[in-house]
C-alpha cells in the first residue's frame, strides 16, 4: 500500500474496501533517488483520482453540512515548504511550547521545521528509516522534553528523535505470533509521560509500550462493536487521560477511560451532521472538546467528549469549510488548530471565532 488520501493510516489490506536541506545520516545512493521520484509520480497520480472521488460525492455531502450547526473558524496561517522544494503530501504535525511546527513529509523521508511566526527554517532528513515508498512514515509525536516520536512503519518501531531531529533512540514496538507486522501510524506518550502510545493499524489496536519497547496494555482487537477496532489511524488525549482514537473503516472515533476500559464511540458511518466518511485527525482543545478531520468529506465536526455534536467548522458568513484532504489536526492549547491538509501539501493554522 502506498500511503495515499484513500487509504492512509489504513493497512495493506485497506485497498480491497476502498478501492535547509539539512541531511542527517547516511547519503542517498542514485537509486534511492530514482524510486523517490517514481514515488511521488505515483502519489500524484492516485492524488488525482482521491480528488476526482470526493469532488463526484458533492452532491452527497451537501447533506452533511446543510443543516448543521457551525463552529465559526477563521483560517490565520498556511505553512508551505520553500518554493522549488514543496512538502508533498504531508501527514502529520506536532507543536512544541516554544510554537516550534514540525510537519512529517514522508513521501521525503523529512521534516519540515518553521518557526513560530510561521516561516520556513529547514528540513531535516530523517535518520535510520528505511527507504521504502510501499509503508512511508505518517505518523509523528512530540514528548514533554521536545524530543519527537517518529513511527517506523517498515520495521515496526518508533524513532526516537533529538530536538534537532537526529536519532536518539529506536523502540521496537511488540507483536503477538498471531498477529501482524506493527504499523505504527500514530504516537504519543500516555498521560503518565512514562509510556507511548501507539496507533498499530494493522492490528486493529492501540498499543501502550514503555521506552524498551515492552507491552504494558493493549486497547481494542479487530470489530465493530465497543471497544473493537478496524483500523485506527490517529490518536490523542483529554485532560482526564481519556484516549481517543479514529476508527477509520467504523465511521466513528472510540473514546477509552485513562484505565483502559471502552467508554464511547463517537459518530458512525452516514452522510449527515455527527457522521463521517473516513475519519483520520483528532485532536482534543483545552476545553475538552473533540475536532475530528474527515479526510473523504473534507470537513472538520466539533463534538463533546461524551459524543453529542457541538458542529462544523464553518466560516463567518454560515458556509462550511471543505479541505483538501485534511488528515491529522493538532490542538495547541492556546486556541490554535493546526491541520495538515495532504493534496494541498501545506499546514493550515485556524482560530475560533465568537458568533456575534
Amino acid at each position: 500500500m502506498f500511503v495515499l488520501p484513500p487509504n492512509m493510516n489504513e493497512g495493506r489490506r485497506m485497498k480491497a474496501e476502498d478501492g535547509s536541506k539539512e541531511t542527517i545520516g547516511r547519503a542517498r545512493r542514485p537509486n534511492d533517488v530514482l524510486r523517490r521520484l517514481i514515488g511521488i509520480v505515483l502519489a500524484l497520480a492516485l492524488a488525482c483520482a482521491w480528488e476526482a472521488a470526493v469532488f463526484a460525492a458533492e452532491p452527497i455531502l451537501e447533506q452533511i453540512t446543510g443543516k448543521a450547526p457551525l463552529v465559526v473558524m477563521e483560517q490565520i496561517a498556511r505553512l508551505e515548504g520553500p518554493i522549488g522544494d514543496p512538502m508533498a503530501q504531508p501527514s502529520d504535525v506536532v507543536v512544541t511550547s516554544s510554537g516550534v511546527v514540525w510537519v512529517l513529509d514522508g513521501v521525503h523521508m523529512r521534516l519540515a521545521r518553521f518557526a513560530a511566526d510561521g516561516r520556513f527554517e529547514r528540513y531535516v532528513h530523517l535518520e535510520g528509516l528505511p527507504l521504502d515508498d510501499h509503508r512511508l512514515p505518517v505518523g509523528l509525536g512530540i514528548d514533554k522534553m521536545g524530543r519527537l516520536l517518529v513511527g517506523d512503519r517498515q520495521r515496526g518501531t518508533i524513532k526516537l528523535l533529538r530536538s534537532d531531529g537526529s536519532l536518539d533512540l529506536t523502540i521496537p514496538i511488540p507483536c503477538e505470533p498471531s498477529e501482524q507486522p506493527a504499523d505504527p501510524t500514530d504516537v504519543l506518550p500516555s498521560a503518565s509521560g512514562q509510556t507511548l502510545l501507539v496507533a498499530d493499524n494493522d492490528n486493529h489496536c492501540v498499543k501502550e509500550i514503555d521506552l524498551t519497547g515492552r507491552l504494558i496494555r493493549r486497547l481494542g482487537r479487530r470489530g465493530s462493536g465497543v471497544g473493537e477496532m478496524n483500523y485506527p489511524a490517529t490518536i490523542a488525549l483529554a485532560a482526564g487521560g481519556e484516549i481517543v482514537a479514529t476508527d477509520v473503516l467504523n465511521s466513528r472515533v472510540d473514546v477509552f477511560a485513562r484505565a483502559g476500559q471502552p467508554l464511547q464511540a463517537v459518530g458512525s458511518r452516514g452522510v449527515v451532521a455527527g457522521k463521517f466518511y473516513r475519519p483520520k485527525g483528532v485532536a482534543v482543545d483545552r476545553v475538552g472538546r473533540l475536532h475530528v478531520t474527515d479526510s473523504l468529506s473534507g470537513i472538520v465536526q466539533t463534538f463533546h467528549l461524551d459524543g453529542r455534536l457541538i458542529g462544523v467548522w464553518g466560516t463567518p458568513s454560515d458556509q462550511p469549510y471543505r479541505l483538501r484532504s485534511p488528515a491529522t489536526i493538532w490542538a495547541d492549547g492556546s486556541e490554535r488548530f493546526y491541520v495538515v491538509e495532504m493534496l494541498a501539501n501545506c499546514v493550515t493554522v485556524w482560530r475560533e471565532r465568537p458568533r456575534r
